[in-house]
């Protein structure tokens, strides 16, 4: 499945699915299908929609003043880490 903006050059797929059953020739055991979905352009907004829907968004995200408060002691990155491990 191919998904993200940079799929969407012009002959993308084909030259894809090219190398990958070139790569492939003789040692797939299985058919090789490359599926490029014609929403492909959104899938980042659809996933991040889908993502921001769940009733516990609002525990895995780090507020504005979080982040600020972070920014002025340098510690931007230990901020984002904190709030994904505890």
């Amino acid at each position: 499945m191919l998904a993200g903006g940079s799929t969407l050059m012009k002959g993308f797929t084909e030259r894809f699915e090219s190398q990958i059953h070139e790569l492939a020739e003789n040692g797939a055991k299985t058919d090789i299908n490359v599926s490029a979905a014609l929403h492909r352009r959104y899938a980042a907004w659809i996933g991040g929609s889908m993502l921001a829907s769940f009733s516990t968004f609002g525990d895995t995200t780090i507020k504005s003043s979080e982040y600020y408060e972070a920014q002025q002691e340098n510690e931007r990155g230990l901020c984002i880490l904190k709030k994904s491990v505890f």
